[in-house]
């Protein structure tokens, strides 16, 4: 079915269609994603009745991957997304734990390419996750903005290619997975590569460490230890995603015990909490606080700022998305704190 809608959606690309051709296909789109969505919440519906003990959903949490992130079985909670109504049909299914609650959620911003820049500690690439506005825009800076300003693209496609490149995906693979162009393709791989050289060198580095059998260190007490012969894809995909996992633990860490006792999930990166309503803003502060600080892997390194995102307040984690998120950002020039939500900045 998602197959078939992402070729309804290349064909509506088509600029050269008629009205009736584009009406037709959209339709067709329309009536796919009303039938997984039914589905969709269908199928959830059965797996949290079979996890329901004693009226509350108690699923399997496990730790089984290289990386460290956790796993959340039982129902699968890890492909509940928050892009597309289907998705997001089963994520409202998810509570406060009472009336009195609402739910609240923070993740770290573009935790695997900032991971994989203060590892690389090149410049222009950590120039990238600079914590407060862009003077450009005057909004929190934009990370894959910024890489297709460098590499001359639209965001869209520079977006899509920046996220598959890190972690060993080639020209060829792009073009097959995101159906970008061959030529936008080549033109990426080669500018990014002339913008960000110390990266380039730094994964390449990283990768004959890990075919070689030598455990990755991600700066956090985990020691990787991949498989032989996959390091060129394996070894910068589990340094990112492990040390954005054990960046999100630390955050988790540094809350006070009373508001870590409020969280209810994690998925990727992000924490889901049940607040209590008449205290929410003041720990949403908390948290997002808490969540915004330097970081570098070991002394001597330069460091990163670690930034969060925080949604606003709902009844179902699906209506924690309806709002305009939340920033903790940094001024630049005093290193002073800021808030920054739907274009408006407050101390």
């Amino acid at each position: 079915r998602l197959g078939y809608i992402e070729d309804l959606q290349r064909q509506l690309a088509d600029e050269g269609l008629t009205p009736e051709v584009r009406d037709n296909l959209q339709a067709r789109i329309d009536f796919w994603e009303v039938v997984g969505m039914v589905n969709g919440a269908t199928h959830i519906y059965g797996s949290i009745d079979k996890a329901l003990v004693g009226g509350r959903v108690h699923p399997r949490v496990q730790a089984i991957q290289l990386s460290g992130r956790t796993s959340t079985t039982d129902p699968g909670m890890t492909v509940f997304g928050k892009r597309g109504e289907a998705l997001l049909a089963q994520r409202a299914l998810v509570l406060p734990d009472n009336p009195d609650n609402v739910l609240f959620c923070a993740d770290l911003r573009q935790g695997d390419p900032r991971a994989m820049a203060v590892h690389s500690q090149d410049p222009a690439y950590m120039a990238l996750f600079r914590p407060g506005l862009d003077p450009a825009t005057n909004k929190p800076r934009d990370a894959h903005q910024g890489v297709a300003d460098d590499v001359r693209l639209p965001r869209s496609t520079a977006k899509c290619v920046h996220n598959g490149s890190l972690y060993g995906l080639g020209a060829a693979g792009v073009t097959s997975r995101y159906g970008v162009s061959e030529a936008d393709a080549a033109q990426f791989f080669r500018e990014f590569g002339r913008a960000y050289q110390r990266m380039e060198i730094w994964r390449n580095n990283l990768r004959r460490k890990a075919e070689r059998g030598d455990p990755i260190d991600n700066g956090l007490g985990r020691r990787i230890n991949g498989e032989v012969g996959r390091a060129y894809t394996q070894a910068p995909a589990l340094l990112g995603q492990s040390t954005t996992r054990d960046l999100l633990k630390l955050c988790y860490l540094n809350l006070p015990l009373e508001i870590r006792m409020m969280c209810r999930l994690q998925v990727h990166d992000e924490l889901v909490f049940s607040l209590p309503r008449d205290r929410a803003q003041e720990i949403k502060e908390l948290i997002l606080e808490t969540m915004t600080f330097q970081w570098a892997p070991s002394d001597g390194m330069t460091p990163i700022w670690v930034q969060p995102s925080g949604t606003g307040f709902g009844d179902n984690w699906a209506a924690c998305y309806a709002t305009p998120e939340t920033f903790r950002l940094v001024d630049e020039e005093t290193g002073e704190r800021f808030w920054w939500e739907d274009g408006k900045r407050w101390d």
